[in-house]
C-alpha cells in the first residue's frame, strides 16, 4: 500500500497506532517514530522499518512524505 502526506493534508505530528504488523519503506521525506519506550526511530529515504501489531507510536514528518507499507500477516 502506498501512502503520501503533505503539509496540506496531514499535521506535522500525528499518532499512529499499528493495528497490524507493518513493514515500511520510505520513498520520500523522513519520519521520526516515537515508540512507547520513549525511543525514537528515524527513517529517511531508502530506509526500512518493521513494527509489531498493537504498538502505539507518534510520528513527526518531514514533508512531502511517501511510504510503501507491507502487511506480512495479510499474506498468511
Amino acid at each position: 500500500q502506498f501512502w503520501r502526506g503533505t503539509e496540506d493534508t496531514m499535521p506535522k505530528v500525528a499518532p499512529y497506532p499499528f493495528a497490524r504488523a507493518e513493514i515500511i519503506y520510505v520513498i520520500e521525506g523522513a519520519v521520526d517514530i516515537e515508540l512507547p519506550s520513549g525511543e525514537t526511530v528515524h527513517l529517511g529515504e531508502g530506509d526500512v522499518g518493521a513494527f509489531d501489531q498493537h504498538t502505539d507510536t507518534t510520528w513527526t514528518f518531514t514533508f512531502p512524505f511517501t511510504k510503501l507499507s507491507v502487511f506480512p500477516e495479510d499474506d498468511a
